[in-house]
């Protein structure tokens, strides 16, 4: 109830999101069961687990899971090089972590890029199994901050999966999947999808952070190289007080 709490949530929607029945905390009296756990944990990475259970320690949890450090056993591995680890917390998603600056570089350079880089990767938590390419990025910037805990800030890194062309007609499902990495010409950028014209072809790019230097610009989709929706986030350590 206090990471509901935190976050802003109501409890029903909070039951909803995680796989809870209707009322569920309300009649919880002892520890939840391990398949309650693992679903709590994998809509809500950032919160600890020994926190949840004992109470000790910070409440949120919010480091990268490395493979390493989570005793993790890969189990299979996606067509596209996506790796899927078993761990004692459940599974995880192994993935590239790009260089969010790097990207910035004309669209066939991409594939050298995650060659030359894939030696770094990064865990999340998931349900299950994926198809699919997916990448992770790490934020720069603070044209996604808008000081809640829904914002990115920088050093946050988050879980893309990426969207092949032939997908992106008739329309973007923007209202599902609202905030993007997109990749155009020179530019990286994460933003929020807001709009999309009637004819499909262009999209209106929004940053959440208020200040007057971040206004929404739009985008000709015939002038985007690649896009990518954002799955989760993993913030970055936060010290607070």
């Amino acid at each position: 109830m206090q990471f509901i709490a935190y976050i802003g949530m109501g409890q029903t929607r909070f039951e909803a999101e995680t796989g809870l029945s209707r009322g569920y905390l309300n009649k919880l009296r002892n520890e939840p069961s391990p398949t309650k756990i693992r679903s709590i944990l994998s809509r809500f990475p950032e919160l600890n687990q020994q926190w949840l259970l004992t109470g000790e320690g910070e409440m949120l949890n919010t480091t990268v899971v490395p493979v390493e450090a989570a005793q993790a056993t890969e189990v299979d591995e996606n067509t596209h090089g996506v790796k899927f680890m078993e761990s004692e917390a459940g599974m995880l998603i192994n993935v590239p972590l790009v260089a969010y600056a790097a990207l910035g570089s004309p669209a066939d350079e991409f594939a050298q890029l995650i060659r030359e880089n894939g030696c770094e990767r990064v865990s999340f938590p998931v349900d299950g199994r994926h198809r699919g390419s997916y990448y992770a990025f790490r934020v720069e910037g603070d044209s996604m901050d808008d000081g809640t805990r829904h914002g990115f800030q920088p050093g946050d890194i988050v879980l893309v999966r990426e969207l092949q062309r032939d997908d992106w007609a008739p329309r973007l499902h923007y209202g599902k999947w609202p905030y993007w990495v997109i990749v155009w010409g020179n530019c990286v950028r994460l933003k929020q999808i807001v709009a999309q014209d009637d004819a499909g072809t262009t999209i209106t790019c929004h940053s959440l952070n208020p200040s007057p230097e971040y206004t929404d610009f739009t985008l000709r989709l015939t002038d985007v190289n690649r896009l990518f929706n954002v799955i989760r986030v993993q913030p970055k350590d936060r010290v607070f007080g």
